[in-house]
């Protein structure tokens, strides 16, 4: 199912909560490590990990929603017009009515960052917050007494910032993000024409992407930014899909027979495992779900290209069993490609 933004929030907060005093403090490359050493998985709470305060929230965020706000104060600052901020003051409290569980508190304290920003923690509410600025960390601070223990000019609270958008809100995307959203554009610009021939829909805003969204701001007359802004979502989410000559919806290849006896592998072509038709039939299945079979697109051939497309989609379809991620049309991997048709993606969550 689709997640909404307040669950993403509250699935940050829990990330967070999750990792009481499980991880070291450092500024080091081990911070990288929020989750714990070496897994690293979202959720584990048998491994001791590593942190600070910047990459506590980071990878809380990340992990909740596939956003990413930069991995320090300072360029969480920089980045500050991909969230949006719900609260500022020239005093040393934050005003919790306008706040979310999952937003962002940032305080002054260092000189040589952007705005002096030098710490930030994770608004969990009411008059709570997380975070991991010394020691064995994170913890659980009553916010009114941590914002008084650093009300100072040099340390004081002074800015919110909500990363993950309200309901129904859709957050501005450039190159470097990543994630569920990012995914949601891709299949949009797919299901309008514009290939991402390369990559697919792999929730990751490269070079590919930033041309394809410009194509596609360049052709409905949007502001030519390379960005998924405001305006370009509105477009995309709302305007009729462009005829482009790809096949019709309906996968025009006859289906494969494809059991445990008669699979479908790298080097199937003409006469081998199921026919040129059959792994058409795949290929287009897999173009449908937006994993690119290179640029020779339905050849009847099983390739490299092919065999990384199927890759790619087992990942997706079966995130938590690497098992299947075998590269092979079997049983398993066609019922997948049945049942997801393009943007269906969309309802599985990341």
């Amino acid at each position: 199912m689709v997640k909404s933004a307040s669950e993403m929030r509250a699935q940050a907060v829990a990330y967070m909560k999750s990792r009481k005093r499980m991880n070291g403090y450092t500024n080091g490359g081990d911070r990288v490590y929020f989750f714990g050493k070496p897994d690293n998985k979202p959720g584990n709470t048998t491994q001791k990990g590593f942190s600070d305060c910047s990459r506590a929230v980071q990878k809380s965020i990340l992990a909740a929603s596939g956003i990413s706000i930069g991995h320090n104060t300072h360029y969480q600052i920089l980045n500050q017009a991909n969230g949006r901020i719900v609260h500022e003051t020239s005093g040393y409290y934050p005003d919790e009515s306008k706040l979310l569980p999952g937003d962002c508190l940032y305080f002054k304290g260092n000189k040589y960052h952007v705005e002096d920003v030098g710490h930030v923690e994770m608004y969990t509410g009411p008059n709570t917050c997380w975070g991991h600025g010394s020691g064995t960390g994170p913890n659980e601070h009553n916010l009114k007494a941590y914002c008084a223990s650093r009300a100072t000019a040099a340390k004081r609270y002074y800015k919110a910032i909500r990363w993950i958008p309200d309901d129904g809100a859709l957050p501005e995307l450039s190159v470097g993000s990543i994630g569920y959203y990012v995914t949601m554009m891709q299949l949009l610009l797919l299901g309008y024409g514009y290939m991402l021939p390369q990559y697919g829909a792999d929730g990751d805003f490269g070079t590919e992407t930033h041309d394809a969204l410009a194509a596609y701001q360049r052709d409905m007359g949007l502001a030519l930014t390379g960005k998924c802004d405001a305006d370009t979502w509105a477009a995309l989410t709302g305007s009729q899909p462009i005829e482009t000559g790809e096949p019709e919806e309906a996968n025009p290849y006859p289906q494969p027979v494809i059991d445990k006896r008669h699979m479908i592998a790298f080097g199937a072509g003409i006469g081998v495992k199921g026919g040129d038709t059959g792994v058409k039939w795949c290929q287009w299945e897999l173009i449908d779900a937006g994993f690119s079979c290179g640029t020779a697109g339905m050849d009847g051939e099983f390739g490299k290209r092919t065999k990384d497309a199927v890759i790619g989609f087992q990942r997706k379809a079966f995130p938590d069993d690497a098992s299947e991620w075998d590269g092979i049309i079997g049983p398993n991997t066609r019922d997948k490609l049945v049942e997801v048709k393009g943007a269906k993606w969309l309802d599985t969550e990341e």
